[in-house]
Formats: C-alpha cells, sequence, structure tokens
C-alpha cells in the first residue's frame, strides 16, 4: 500500500509512525468491540513504511504501511467497554 493517507496526521520527528483514530474515514484502521461488535473511538500508532531502526540492540524492524504499531486508547461508545486507557 502506498497511498501516503498518513500525510494528513501527525507524524513523528524521525517519520516512522504517525498517530490516527480508530475507524478513521480511510478505512485502514477499523477495530471494533470485542465484546458487542460496534466500531470503537480511539487512537493508534500505525506505520509510515519506513524501516525501524534500533541501533542499540543492532535491530531493524520492517512494518507495512499502516500497520498499527500500538494501542494508545480505545472505548466502545455502545457498551462502554474500555481499553488502553
Amino acid at each position: 500500500m502506498t497511498t501516503k493517507m498518513f500525510n494528513k496526521y501527525e507524524t513523528d520527528d524521525r517519520g516512522y509512525s504517525f498517530t490516527a483514530p480508530y475507524n478513521a474515514p480511510e478505512g485502514f484502521s477499523d477495530n471494533d468491540c470485542p465484546q458487542c461488535g460496534y466500531p470503537v473511538k480511539g487512537e493508534g500508532e500505525f506505520a509510515t513504511g519506513v524501516k525501524i531502526a534500533y541501533p542499540e540492540i543492532d535491530y531493524e524492524y520492517q512494518p507495512f504501511e499502516t500497520e498499527c504499531l500500538k494501542n494508545i486508547w480505545a472505548i466502545c461508545t455502545n457498551c462502554n467497554w474500555a481499553e488502553y486507557s
């Protein structure tokens, strides 16, 4: 996927990731409640597709564009299930 949709979201200073809401209009971050199946509200950190280097441990990771790297918070507006808050 090379859509570069992350350009409309805040990207980190190294260009590795961007923060975006779950169930964003672009459809890359669909996330439903594990209890009732409704779409959740929340935020996650997603990859831009740039290779992530960890020089301190001599490791590199190549995520795919829009891969979810970190869940920041999520809440269901239907049943009030909450995680990452």
